[in-house]
């Protein structure tokens, strides 16, 4: 006859003084352990969870505090049954509450590793990166969250099925053959979001960058997301979605790199025979005077007799200014001033123009 918890002998009087009475007293036993272990941690551990700063034991006993209860009590159940011999209950039933109790083992064990990563794991991974300046730890820990999730269920059904005895090996050549199929139908998928994940980590930009692209368009970053970039376009009050991979393989001038500071190139023509000497005096007055142009030691304007052109003698002015933003207001106003300065000093901005010589071609005499 079998021992009340495999130790005691049974001190059941009839008809209690078998194995059923010993199946009996062993889920008593065990109920009255499960219990106390469910005060102890309601009672004791539980509060000394609450006084501590941290809430992470909080968390974790929160996690786990009904996947322990339910598995002692399958375990409970199982050893108690131990108390019946073959002749009581038939091998089958063992064999099927053997693969019960694994399956149930399996199913609450990668529970339990489900809680931990997205209640701990996560959870702290979120929080910290709320605190960091950088986008690519909020684009991750989300992107981390959805793949654990398939992970922990891919390791669950391999466990179960392992055990069940089927073999996993034509089931993993069928998984890389599929997920073959499947990368290169979604290869474009796949190109914009490594290209995003290339975006987060190098950074040629961020999100609120002024950048301008190969085609021209001015635009501020409004979100870099995994498969595109949504730009807003600032002159056209429009949002433009760009694909990553276009982003990652073309020449992007940022503005806002490696600061602020941005230098103002404004071009200007007068008419051949003005007075050169004059008419750099007017451009340097007209720039140092203007207030939104920087004055600093290594940021003084500058003005340049660039070349002699077909109808003009070109000049060009650089000047930085503080805001990149204000570059275009800067610009516009040095040439409102520039027409205005020299139509007062009587200099001539010339429109284009040629100089054609016709020669008469002399007449033959025998015509």
């Amino acid at each position: 006859m079998a021992k009340v918890l495999g130790v005691f002998d049974n001190p059941l009087p009839a008809p209690l003084n078998n194995n059923y009475g010993v199946f009996i007293l062993d889920l008593i036993i065990w109920t009255v352990i499960i219990i106390g272990i469910y005060l102890v941690i309601e009672a004791v551990l539980k509060r000394w969870a609450k006084k501590t700063k941290t809430e992470l034991d909080d968390i974790i006993f929160g996690i786990i505090h009904f996947p322990v209860i339910a598995l002692l009590i399958l375990y409970a159940f199982i050893t108690s049954l131990r108390a019946f011999d073959a002749s009581e209950i038939p091998a089958w039933l063992f064999a099927l509450v053997d693969d019960v109790y694994f399956i149930a083992l399996v199913i609450i064990g990668l529970f339990l590793v489900y809680r931990v990563f997205k209640n701990v794991v996560i959870y702290y991974g979120k929080i910290y990166a709320k605190k960091t300046k950088t986008d690519i730890d909020d684009v991750i820990i989300p992107l981390a969250e959805k793949l654990g999730v398939v992970i922990i269920f891919v390791v669950a059904i391999a466990l179960l099925l392992g055990y069940l005895g089927i073999d996993l090996t034509m089931l993993a050549v069928g998984s890389i053959v599929i997920s073959m199929v499947i990368a290169f139908a979604l290869q474009d998928t796949l190109s914009n979001f490594f290209s995003g994940l290339y975006l987060l980590t190098d950074r040629p930009f961020k999100d609120g960058d002024l950048i301008e692209l190969e085609s021209g368009d001015i635009c501020r970053v409004a979100h870099i997301g995994m498969r595109s970039t949504r730009l807003y376009k600032i002159f056209e009050h429009t949002i433009m979605i760009v694909p990553n991979n276009r982003l990652a393989n073309e020449r992007i001038i940022n503005f806002l790199e490696p600061d602020m500071n941005f230098r103002v190139k404004v071009e200007v023509g007068v008419a051949y025979g003005s007075d050169v000497k004059k008419v750099r005096s007017i451009l340097e007055d007209i720039v140092t005077t203007n207030p939104d142009v920087l004055k600093g030691e290594d940021k003084k304007p500058i003005i340049r007799f660039a070349s002699f052109g077909d109808s003009s003698l070109d000049f060009i002015i650089y000047a930085w200014v503080n805001d990149v933003y204000d570059r275009w207001t800067v610009s516009s106003d040095i040439r409102e001033e520039i027409h205005r300065r020299f139509e007062k000093e009587g200099v001539e901005i010339p429109f284009p123009q040629r100089v054609v010589w016709h020669k008469d071609k002399p007449i033959r005499p025998d015509k």
